[in-house]
């Protein structure tokens, strides 16, 4: 199904906020601008975990006959340097470079059958991804990509989009985050989504501040006459300074109901969990040119 396929593209910024006073004796809200500010140079690690089950039954009408699969995925990857190489004129990141770990994999497995797994090409590789001029996104290792992968790539890698509201918002307040979910789990036009975002709270954390944000999605699809349901629920941790989130953690739940092939019914559930970890890193170190006297 569409939704399990996300693993790779969850790499989303998000929200923040907080409560002050104002003059007068009127307490009025703390607002803040929230947003990613890329900076040249900046660099951070992350590892990040994505779960999901999906146990389908099916049966045919007037028959006794029915039948139960159950489809494991996992995937998980591990960044020990993220770093902007290069930010446009619109403030946002154009060029990064992306160090992998060799512990990037994957497995699925259906039943009790063998588990397949599969090492991720990028494992023990520094790729770099950049934006040209005319919107295509280059990298110069791996297969090159294209289409909507190509454009969830370049959205998630480089943060052209996200979740962070489009005006200042404050402790309580609430935006929705409908694009950006729509993108991740490729939905169609007929496909509905509601995605909420709510700024729980602004602490200190490790001598920085830190939003709390919490999320809940629900959406409904068809695909292939199968009817879907998914509901998340997560919270997320954003550093307020750079907005590149500190931790992530979504929860969701699905339902499947509908008809297959020869009329057999079908209806099932599923399970989704992604987990995602990352610190801020130092500067790289500048390796000091050496000049030979000729």
């Amino acid at each position: 199904m569409r939704w399990t396929e996300s693993a790779f593209f969850t790499w989303l910024a998000a929200i923040v906020c907080l409560c002050g006073t104002a003059a007068g004796g009127r307490k009025e809200a703390k607002t803040y601008d929230l947003r990613y500010r890329p900076v040249v140079g900046q660099r951070w690690a992350f590892e990040q975990s994505t779960d999901s089950t999906l146990t389908i039954e099916s049966g045919v009408n007037h028959a006794n006959i029915i039948r139960s699969s159950k489809e494991t995925r996992h995937s998980q990857v591990i960044v020990t340097s993220e770093e902007i190489l290069d930010v446009g004129a619109d403030g946002k990141c154009t060029a990064k470079r992306v160090t992998f770990s060799k512990g990037c994999f994957s497995f699925e497995q259906v039943d009790d059958k063998p588990r397949r797994d599969q090492r991720m090409i990028c494992s023990e590789k520094t790729v770099t991804f950049r934006l040209l001029p005319d919107g295509t996104l280059d990298q110069d290792f791996g297969v090159k990509t294209n289409g909507r992968h190509a454009r969830l790539i370049r959205d998630a890698v480089l943060g052209r989009t996200s979740i962070f509201p489009d005006h200042p918002v404050s402790v309580g307040d609430r935006w929705s985050g409908d694009e950006v979910m729509r993108e991740v789990m490729q939905l169609q036009r007929d496909d509905s989504c509601s995605t909420i975002l709510t700024l729980k709270a602004v602490r200190a954390h490790e001598g920085r501040q830190v939003a709390d944000v919490a999320v809940t999605a629900a959406v409904l699809m068809n695909e292939r006459g199968l009817n879907l349901e998914v509901g998340v629920e997560g919270t997320l941790v954003i550093d307020l300074e750079t907005g590149v989130p500190l931790k992530e953690d979504m929860v969701g739940r699905s339902s499947i109901a509908g008809t297959g092939p020869r009329g057999a019914t079908m209806s099932g559930t599923g399970t989704f969990e992604f987990h995602r970890a990352a610190r801020l890193l130092p500067p790289a170190a500048i390796t000091p040119q050496v000049v030979t006297a000729k």
